[in-house]
């Protein structure tokens, strides 16, 4: 297993003090219910939120800390997990021990504060693993080492070896992809929403914790843009990273960085930086699939959502539905390089192969996020039903009676 800078959030998250978080943890704990209650009826259910729905966030946010690295907290709720990987960072003279292994309406469900808990074990990690304003430790470990090991988490492989990108040797691609998961969670920490016909932003407010995400940002963004070393992926400084999660391009990481710290600063210059990036490297009319190397496709619907919620920042509405909607158009009409699988799944070629339900799961985000402002209500309903085809799909609506079953491809 290894930890990586680009997963350690989901895409997705200084401080060395152990974490608490800002929300009193639920006692007794959320603890994920047996199996066998998914297959119970709810048909008629008139309670909300419904229970199942409840369950399922609760049982996809306890998935993370089942995959927590580091000192575990004493509110620990993986019974099963130790304590792993806490010399990481020392062979640097740091303590980048903690973040999450890889590979490997929050409010109404009760699940809010299990929410803000995990960001924070992440962001935290995220923070200490930018150690200076020029410096960023993108790998720990070895990844020939760390991918052949399946064993438990006490006797995880080492030396496990810190590698960084700096101001001489820089990784555009991962300081701006830094910068923007400080930024956005900066936003959800101000409470800050799109308003209009989007929805409110989990209750997490804290103006502290904020400001200190957003100094990470900016200067993780001025980091990617004016490094000695120039702009370039970061395997070409740190080839380690380059087999396991190689970057095809850092264009799209330094547009959204831009973007989301215009919204979490309100910069009409960094928004017109972002609009310029767009342009410069020629990110419209793409058709590619939405995933953690390719941001490209949810740039259109922050374009549009940032022009509709606040008209200083200058941008054009129009301009960005068409560009978002030439987008999802294609997909649900089944014009664009994703297809169909028998039992209707998005499926594309290449990268649907070892894991089916992420790309089918993030157009389906894409989509719920943006037809709240589609340009007709034939649009916003053949978007949403479209991504409840997905979610229905991963939640067993399929001739499988369930999720995909590895090895065999999806139905």
């Amino acid at each position: 297993m290894l930890s990586t800078l680009l997963h350690s959030l989901v895409l997705i998250y200084l401080v060395v003090v152990p974490i608490q978080a800002q929300l009193t943890l639920p006692y007794p704990p959320y603890i994920p219910p047996n199996l066998a209650d998914g297959a119970l009826q709810t048909s008629g259910q008139t309670k909300l939120p419904n229970p199942q729905w409840s369950n399922l966030l609760g049982n996809l946010l306890y998935f993370y800390e089942a995959q927590r690295s580091g000192n575990l907290p004493s509110w620990n709720r993986v019974s099963w997990r130790n304590s792993s990987t806490v010399n990481d960072g020392k062979d640097v003279g740091l303590d980048l021990s903690g973040g999450y292994f890889d590979a490997g309406g929050y409010d109404a469900t009760n699940q809010t504060a299990y929410l803000d808990d995990m960001l924070r074990w992440g962001l935290d990690w995220l923070m200490k693993a930018h150690s200076s304003n020029n410096t960023l430790y993108v790998l720990v470990g070895n990844t020939n080492v760390d991918d052949a090991y399946w064993g438990g988490d006490r006797n995880i492989p080492s030396f496990r070896p810190s590698y960084q990108i700096n101001n001489t040797n820089p990784g555009t691609d991962a300081a701006a992809g830094a910068s923007a998961a400080f930024s956005t969670c900066a936003t959800l920490y101000l409470n800050k929403s799109f308003g209009g016909p989007f929805s409110s932003p989990a209750s997490l407010q804290n103006s502290s914790y904020a400001d200190k995400l957003l100094t990470h940002a900016q200067q993780l963004y001025s980091f990617a843009v004016n490094a000695t070393g120039g702009q370039r992926t970061y395997q070409t400084s740190v080839p380690a990273i380059a087999a396991s999660y190689g970057s095809t391009s850092y264009t799209d990481e330094l547009t959204l960085a831009a973007l989301v710290l215009s919204w979490a600063t309100n910069s009409t210059s960094l928004y017109q930086q972002a609009e310029g990036y767009y342009t410069k490297f020629k990110l419209s009319g793409q058709n590619g699939v939405f995933n953690w190397d390719s941001k490209t496709p949810a740039l259109a619907v922050l374009f549009a959502q940032m022009s509709q919620s606040n008209s200083n920042f200058g941008g054009n509405l129009s301009v960005w539905r068409a560009e978002a909607e030439r987008y999802f158009d294609r997909i649900v009409n089944k014009q664009g390089p994703g297809h169909l699988t028998r039992d209707g799944l998005l499926f594309y070629d290449g990268d649907s192969d070892d894991a089916s339900l992420n790309p089918a799961l993030n157009a389906a985000m894409l989509l719920t996020r943006y037809a709240q402002i589609a340009s007709t209500s034939g649009k916003k309903t053949s978007y949403l039903n479209f991504a409840q085809s997905q979610i229905d799909y991963a939640l067993g609506k399929n001739s499988m009676h369930g999720a995909s079953r590895w090895p065999l491809r999806p139905k």
